[in-house]
């Protein structure tokens, strides 16, 4: 298939916020205060939508070389920081509204032209209680008109995944159970690593690779329900993970040009067993010591 390139626009409309870079602010975790004493919480799960992401992954580069996007992740980026005025009236509750075109101009047929024009609300609830402990929550919906607009013979499975969605992220209650014992469960991204090439040890979070190279950044890695503890001991992290409900990567649907074999691949096969995990790491002055399983 012949080499796409996208041009883009994208509209950031902000529903409460002055500025693009108030949108989001306070998707990464920050370090809770225990007793008077700032203590980080776990290194691999602070920035844990971000980590690892300074740019694009290789895990959402394209399939092949018939998409090579070079969208304004920028753009999409730049809508990482929260507005401390409430949404709404409602404390801690803060939103943004994307809008995002993207055309085509070598493409054939349905691959031609105009290729997304998605409209995206993003809303994220944050309490703090005054034991310290953390609720959070936030959720992203989007409609793609384009799938309306144009007759064009889209398959099912394109429709399915690219049409329309409402998809919960984070959702979780964190808090420290002692002086050395923090407590984190829920709907969560641990990242184990800090490669922006490879993923070898961060495998507890499936991708959003759907539209390659197009994702926002914040949106790359898929919460999945975990139980994680992280007991300090000393100078030393240890982090038991009780990974509660499977939840496998999202590729192109088949039929789509993004799709990258000419047979349809089988099914992921779902499960229900009970995955673990655990991390125990290390800071020293030269560097760091992390080892997973």
């Amino acid at each position: 298939m012949k080499r796409w390139l996208f041009l883009s626009l994208t509209v950031v409309s902000l529903l409460y916020a002055e500025s693009v870079d108030e949108a989001l602010a306070g998707f990464e975790d920050t370090p809770q205060v225990v007793q008077g004493k700032k203590r980080k919480q776990a290194t691999d799960e602070t920035d844990a939508a971000l980590a690892g992401f300074d740019e694009e992954s290789a895990s959402e580069s394209s399939s092949g070389d018939d998409l090579q996007a070079d969208f304004d992740d920028e753009a999409n980026a730049s809508a990482t920081e929260q507005s401390d005025t409430p949404f709404l009236g409602i404390e801690g509750l803060t939103g943004a509204l994307t809008q995002t075109w993207a055309y085509s101009y070598r493409g054939k047929g349905k691959d031609h032209g105009l290729s997304m024009l998605k409209q995206s609300l993003f809303l994220d609830y944050e309490h703090r209680f005054e034991n310290g402990w953390k609720f959070k929550i936030n959720a992203k919906a989007y409609y793609d008109a384009l799938y309306d607009l144009r007759d064009q013979p889209y398959t099912a499975q394109e429709k399915a995944q690219f049409r329309s969605e409402v998809r919960l992220y984070d959702a979780y209650l964190q808090g420290s159970l002692s002086k050395r014992l923090d407590f984190k469960l829920g709907n969560q991204v641990v990242v184990w690593g800090r490669s922006d090439t490879i993923r070898i040890t961060d495998i507890l979070n499936p991708l959003d690779n759907r539209r390659p190279g197009m994702v926002d950044i914040e949106d790359l890695r898929l919460p999945v329900p975990m139980l994680k503890l992280d007991w300090y001991a000393g100078k030393w992290r240890i982090s038991p993970i009780a990974i509660l409900s499977q939840h496998f990567t999202l590729n192109p649907p088949y039929g789509s040009s993004l799709y990258p074999l000419p047979i349809k691949a089988p099914d992921d096969e779902r499960y229900h067993d009970l995955g673990f995990a655990l991390s125990i790491g290390r800071d020293f002055d030269a560097g760091d010591l992390n080892l997973y399983a």
